[in-house]
């Protein structure tokens, strides 16, 4: 997957952490480097892959140089990010063609954005940014087993727009929220859309540091 600029990450500096291919409970990453992470770094890269469509999403890094927290939070770890990215270069490989039933507006570049990261294992609730719909500010999450989020929103605009999501990977169920752009019914941030059985084949993430 190269959706920035025809580039590929490693010719860019970037160091290759984690991929991840199964998506079934929680992270199973098909290939873990993190045992031989850089000492620092200050730039993470997240490259998501669903079926044809592909997202590159950069930030700077915010987990204080913690490789055990740049991925998918299992519940062992206790742990869980509801925190401000800043810095953030999103770009998409289909700009004129959205993600099936996304808000079209949203799969744009990005460039030099504030944003936000939802990753909990947790179950939530709605709170904060609009109490009557899960998006980009929910609440009640915490590091135990439960839906599970994995998000990434731009903060930017007056109306949060979410990068892409992640979601009930912790729930045990087979068919799990995928998403990127604004979902255009319901939820913003993809929950409850349990769309992957029936839309969504061929998915890869890629989590890399430089």
């Amino acid at each position: 997957m190269s959706v920035h600029a025809g580039q590929r990450p490693e010719s860019l500096g970037w160091k290759l952490m984690l991929v991840e291919t199964a998506f079934g409970d929680g992270p199973n990453y098909a290939t873990d480097n993190t045992s031989s992470a850089p000492s620092s770094w200050s730039r993470i890269l997240y490259q998501l892959q669903i079926g044809e469509y592909a997202v590159w999403c950069e930030i700077d890094d915010f987990t204080s140089n913690t490789i055990g927290r740049i991925g998918i939070p299992p519940t062992s770890s206790g742990w869980s990010y509801e925190t401000d990215v800043t810095n953030m270069n999103v770009y998409y490989n289909k700009k004129a063609e959205s993600f099936p039933s996304t808000t079209t507006a949203n799969i744009e570049t990005k460039l030099n954005r504030n944003g936000k990261i939802n990753f909990w294992p947790s179950n939530y609730s709605t709170a904060g940014g609009n109490d009557s719909v899960y998006d980009h500010d929910d609440s009640g999450f915490s590091g135990s087993q439960g839906y599970g989020s994995f998000q990434i929103h731009d903060t930017t605009p007056s109306t949060a727009e979410c990068v892409f999501a992640w979601n009930d990977w912790g729930g045990g169920v087979a068919d799990t929220d995928w998403g990127m752009g604004n979902r255009s019914t319901s939820h913003p941030d993809w929950t409850f859309a349990n769309n992957e059985s029936s839309t969504i084949y061929g998915k890869r993430l890629r989590i890399w540091v430089k």
